[in-house]
């Protein structure tokens, strides 16, 4: 058993490459994070990619990626042996483009205040970071965390092409042969399903929607996970009460895949991890589903259809705005990713049952792995799977930091 302990801004720094995707002998996973990946690779300053200016809505910077000593002494063996371990049971190999030496792999992270990315070598080892800040607030927001310009949509749009602006064309995005997005669990929009445009303001990962609680705890079961005012379908009822005569096109998609569709232009896409407060059971059948209950929703048109495990293929990188940076003559594979807590989670190498990580931020927070599966929405207590285990996790929000 392992237990490691991060405060809020170290979890952070190692969400910032946990959805770099690792392909090797036909695997792919949801790879590393700062702190705890191999060192960067040396590359040759003739070779080593280059940041042009920025020309788009973040301030992006090439950023160092130590290693900290707290974690590495945790380590055990290189990361492609961690990534082939850990992630192998969830990926479907045949749908997963071959790596090769020459391949790269990239990981994009949204958070609450600004965005990442981190491309990887098949061997897992750090070649390139950026980042790219969020515009700045200018409204207070319903969540209390504010509304940039231009709005959280745009903030996105424009942080995303902005991280791959300052990749080089030449080194960097004509290698890059896949890749996968964590986001905020939680943080869901309403999209037309035509354009995949925004018809709502993008509502956040603790905007709480108690007009749909009533609603919601009849319909689920007692202490299942969306029965919380947060949960990404009590944002999706209210929603509904106020606009269910005008759904027509209409579809909700969570954070992370708002961001995978401005690559891929797919629908109904989503992950297990990201899906989890929406409805989703991991467990139910052999790949899982949404519960009966759910199918029987007046607005269950717009639940993402596909449901996917993390680490498999969702599709290609196919829009018009996205094609100009991934210039690969194999194409580039878009992959299911998750949100940034599992992400940060994976991240800590956390792999065997009784390993455990703590994050202390507003409230301490427990995940820990388990052949278990434990529910109670009462007690803050909800399960996610990976990899064929369950990822068992305690929100403690009765303890806060000064």
């Amino acid at each position: 058993m392992r237990v490691v302990v991060f405060a809020t801004s170290s979890c952070h720094m190692l969400v910032v490459a946990a959805s770099s995707i690792v392909a090797r002998a036909g695997l792919a996973s949801v790879a590393t994070g700062r702190g705890v990946s191999s060192p960067r690779a040396s590359i040759p300053s003739a070779a080593r990619p280059r940041l042009g200016p920025d020309t788009r809505t973040g301030v992006v910077s090439e950023r160092a990626s130590p290693t900290r000593a707290s974690l590495s002494s945790r380590r055990t063996g290189d990361l492609s042996a961690f990534t082939i371990r850990a992630m192998a049971p969830s990926v479907n190999a045949a749908t997963v483009p071959s790596a090769d030496d020459d391949a790269l792999f990239l990981g994009l992270d949204f958070g609450t205040s600004g965005a990442r990315a981190t491309v990887v070598g098949p061997d897992g080892v750090i070649l390139v970071e950026t980042t790219a800040k969020y515009p700045p607030i200018v409204d207070g927001g319903k969540a209390g965390d504010g509304i940039p310009t231009g709005g959280w949509a745009e903030a996105w749009r424009g942080a995303l092409w902005s991280l791959l602006d300052q990749l080089d064309e030449t080194t960097v995005r004509s290698r890059i042969a896949a890749v996968s997005i964590d986001g905020t669990s939680g943080t869901v929009l309403i999209v037309d399903a035509a354009s995949g445009e925004p018809i709502y303001p993008p509502m956040l990962y603790n905007e709480k929607r108690n007009d749909a609680m009533d609603a919601v705890c009849a319909m689920a079961p007692e202490g299942h996970t969306v029965r919380t005012p947060s949960s990404a379908l009590c944002k999706l009822h209210s929603w509904w009460l106020g606009n269910g005569e005008t759904i027509g096109n209409a579809k909700l998609l969570h954070h992370a895949d708002w961001i995978a569709y401005l690559l891929h232009g797919l629908q109904g896409e989503t992950d297990h991890n990201n899906a989890l407060k929406l409805g989703f059971d991991p467990g139910l059948g052999p790949h899982g589903d949404y519960p009966a209950w759910m199918k029987s929703l007046p607005y269950a048109s717009m639940l993402p259809s596909n449901v996917r495990a993390p680490g498999t293929k969702t599709g290609a990188v196919a829009t018009e705005a996205a094609m100009k940076y991934f210039t690969r003559p194999g194409g580039c594979a878009v992959i299911a990713g998750t949100t940034d807590s599992i992400a940060a989670f994976v991240a800590a190498r956390c792999t065997d049952v009784g390993d455990a990580v703590t994050s202390l931020g507003s409230s301490l927070a427990l995940k820990l792995v388990s052949e278990t599966r434990v529910d109670d929405s009462a007690k803050g207590v909800y399960s996610h799977r990976l990899c064929g285990k369950f990822i068992f996790i305690s929100d403690v929000r009765a303890i806060r930091t000064s």
